[in-house]
Formats: C-alpha cells, sequence, structure tokens
C-alpha cells in the first residue's frame, strides 16, 4: 500500500492528492499548520507539518507561494515528484524533486526543471529551457524555447515567454503578459510587451512571503509585521538626509583626493556601481570607490576577489574610503546611515522568511553586523544583528552604531573573513563564511 502526506491543505493540496490517487497511492493524508482545517475534501489533516518527517512515508509539499514552499522542503528529508498521466513529457527532459506536472502540461526536450517547480495544467514548456528551483508556471502559461527562468519565479496566467529569453529570479510575470526581451531584475512585469510595474509587490508577497499569500496556502504562519516608532516615522529619514549632507560637504575633499587615486592605481571608471535590494526589495544603483581591478581569465570570467584586490585596494577598504560615495545614496533616500548592509540582488531567494525580514528597512552604511564583527562572523550571525537592529530601530541605538563604527575603522576590524580577501558568498540554508 502506497502512502502519501500532502503539506498544505488548500487548493494546490487537493490537486496534488488528485494527482497521487492517479499514481497509485492508494493512502493520501494532509498535514497543515492550520488547526481549524480538519480535511481537505474526502482526505483527513492528521497533524502539522512538523511531524512530516516521522511518518515513513512519501512526502509532498503542495503550497504555492514558492519562499514558503522552499523553506518546507529544506526541513524534510525527501519529497517525491507528481506528474499528472495525461502530462506530455519528452524522454531526454530532467526534472527535480518535490515538482508537480499537471493534467495537460506539455514539456519538451531538452528542458531541466529544477526542485519545487509547479508546472500548472495545460501550460507549456518548449525545449531547451533551464527552469530554476520553486518557479510557478501558472495555468495556460507557455514557455518558448531556450528560455532560462531562474529560482522562486511566478509566471501568470496565460503568459508567454518569447524564444532565448532569460528571467531573474524573485519576477512576477502577469496574467497575459508576453515577455520579449531579457528581465535582469526582480519585479513585477504585466502587458504586451511586459513592462515593469510595482518593484514593491513581489518582494511583499513572494520574497518577504507576505502573510495574507501564507493564510491563503494553508501554513498557518504570519510573519512578524515590523512596526515603526516615532523616530524611524518622523525622524529618521531626515536625520539621515542632513547628516549626509553635511558628511558629503566636510568630507568632500577626501573623496576628490580619493578619486583621482583610484583612477590613477586602477584606471577608469572611478566608481563601481551595482544593483542591490534595498527597503522592500526594491532595487538602486549602489555607488562605491573601486577597490578591485577588472582583471579576467581567457574565457572573460572575472578572477577570484583575492586576485583583483590590489595593495591600494586592501587599503581603501581598510579605511571604508571606499564606502564614501554611499553618501549619495543616502540623499536620494535609498540607504539610511544606520541599517542592515545592501547585499547582492542574487541574495533574494536564498534567504529564509526571518532572514528575508532585513530589507523591512532602509538598508544602511553601517550597521549592527557592521560593528560586531564586520566580515569576520558568519552570515548567520550577520543576518541575527540585522533582524535585531529590525526590531530595535531608535534613535540612541543608531549614533551608538555610528560611534562604534567610527571605533572599528580606527582599529580597522572585522576587514575580511578568515582566509577570504572580503566575505564568501551566502550560498543560502547553513552558508558561513568560509
Amino acid at each position: 500500500m502506497k502512502k502519501i502526506a500532502i503539506l498544505g491543505a488548500g487548493g494546490h493540496g487537493k490537486v496534488a492528492a488528485d494527482i497521487a490517487s492517479l499514481c497509485g497511492y492508494s493512502e493520501i493524508v494532509f498535514l497543515d499548520d492550520n488547526d481549524a482545517v480538519k480535511n481537505c475534501g474526502p482526505y483527513p489533516v492528521i497533524g502539522k507539518n512538523a511531524i512530516a518527517n516521522s511518518l515513513g512515508c512519501d512526502l509532498f509539499v503542495a503550497i504555492g507561494n514558492p519562499m514558503v514552499r522552499r523553506s518546507l522542503m529544506e526541513k524534510l528529508e525527501s519529497v517525491v515528484t507528481l506528474i499528472h498521466p495525461n502530462a506530455v513529457i519528452a524522454k531526454n527532459v530532467t526534472i527535480g524533486n518535490g515538482v508537480i506536472v499537471m493534467a495537460g502540461a506539455v514539456i519538451n526536450p531538452g528542458t531541466s526543471i529544477g526542485d519545487g517547480v509547479i508546472i500548472n495544467t495545460c501550460s507549456s514548456v518548449d525545449h531547451d529551457c533551464e527552469i530554476g528551483n520553486y518557479v510557478h508556471v501558472a495555468v495556460g502559461a507557455h514557455i518558448a524555447g531556450s528560455v532560462r527562468i531562474e529560482d522562486s519565479t511566478w509566471i501568470g496566467v496565460g503568459a508567454t515567454i518569447s524564444n532565448n529569453v532569460n528571467i531573474c529570479g524573485n519576477s512576477v510575470i502577469g496574467a497575459g503578459a508576453v515577455v520579449v526581451k531579457d528581465i535582469c531584475r526582480p519585479g513585477v512585469y504585466i502587458g504586451i510587451p511586459a513592462r515593469e510595474k510595482r518593484k514593491d509587490m513581489h518582494t511583499e508577497s513572494i520574497i518577504l512571503g507576505g502573510h495574507d499569500s501564507e493564510k491563503i496556502h494553508g501554513t498557518g504562519e504570519r510573519s512578524q509585521m515590523h512596526r515603526q516608532g516615532i523616530y524611524e516615522k518622523y525622524i529618521k529619514r531626515t536625520q539621515d538626509f542632513l547628516c549626509a549632507l553635511l558628511a558629503s560637504v566636510v568630507l568632500l575633499p577626501v573623496m576628490l583626493v580619493t578619486a583621482l587615486l583610484v583612477r590613477k592605481k586602477l584606471g577608469s571608471p572611478v566608481l563601481f556601481t551595482q544593483d542591490r535590494p534595498g527597503k522592500d526589495g526594491e532595487i538602486f544603483k549602489l555607488y562605491k570607490f573601486r577597490s578591485m581591478t577588472s582583471q579576467r581569465d581567457k574565457n572573460g570570467n572575472l578572477l577570484p576577489d583575492e586576485v583583483r584586490l590590489t595593495r591600494f585596494g586592501k587599503k581603501l577598504r581598510s579605511t571604508s574610503l571606499d564606502e564614501l560615495p554611499e553618501l549619495f545614496n543616502v540623499l536620494k533616500g535609498d540607504m539610511s546611515v544606520v541599517g542592515p548592509r545592501p547585499l547582492l540582488v542574487e541574495y533574494l531567494p536564498r534567504y529564509n522568511k526571518r532572514q528575508a525580514r532585513r530589507h523591512e528597512v532602509r538598508p544602511g552604511i553601517t550597521g549592527l553586523a557592521q560593528v560586531h564583527g564586520r566580515n569576520a562572523i558568519s552570515w548567520e550571525e550577520k543576518f541575527d544583528w540585522d533582524v535585531k537592529y529590525v526590531d530595535h530601530v531608535t534613535f540612541l541605538g543608531d549614533w551608538k552604531i555610528i560611534f562604534l563604527t567610527v571605533l572599528a575603522v580606527l582599529k580597522r576590524e572585522g576587514i575580511s573573513a578568515a582566509g577570504e580577501a572580503t566575505m564568501g558568498r551566502f550560498l543560502g540554508k547553513n552558508s558561513v563564511s568560509q
């Protein structure tokens, strides 16, 4: 007798149960963290998600929100893939774990499907596509040939993705949208041709695991919502602007000299610019003085940091002079003087729900993590300090961090991780500075 436990007693769970019965499962039960849910159709809810690994049967996560789905799957020892008998899948298609392919779906040759992907009813994925982990392809969507879709992206009902298009992770493609060119930053894209709509909409509902979305999909969990105090709501932004303006005027000679030295030592351009996610995950351009060369290998890939980071660049970083152009980010409103440091866009889908809370406030030039070890502590410790700051934004706390930052810069502490030129990359679950 084949038994399966399905996590999530919502709409996706009902579909998963139907496919499971067609795949030969004679005993089907549900798990859900909502105590009010007693059954899902004819099948009983026997407990909460936490008991899944102890059941000794096949498991499947049937929750639409990709971040919640990912969080649950990472806690499970193994998950099965469910494919409807009426789905059409070519022989040389690669399909990951925890995937569901619904009735009438078509997946053509040469395509790879990552873990936790939902391929909905009557949707199609053409040849040689690469579909990342936890992607959701809605009903009737069509993905043309040689398309690459990165992790945790949502393709809406009836949407069309044209040939050879690349879509970055954590994007939402609206219902009926037609994507004809690459999408290089997370956001919500609608219309024909698809254009960006609201940058914060996706972050609230997908990246940060918005509580309304979680309630709909039966996780029974609500994320802790950030509440602004009087200082944060009415004073902090004005204080940031005035401090950044004053610092920009006072430090202008230092910035001019630094710019000339960068131009002489490293060449042009003087400034390093890069997309970074800010408050609510909204993308902005970060400004810093360059501290590395642009040396590449024979294949055109940038060489490792330790090779490109020059002696001059190390001095810039140790004195934090490379950070001075971020004062203009503060003036623009992209950043605050104090807050979690803005990290790479590619890290967004790798955060768990708690870590993603660092985006509930503006990122800062300095923060709690910077005065408690900077790059010499693990990623988990960094995020713990970031979330602690989000929950305790105060006037005295900010000025204490600024004072401690000055001391840390003078002492040149925590500039790099042990054995690294800077800081090891954040790879997701259990990632450390290594």
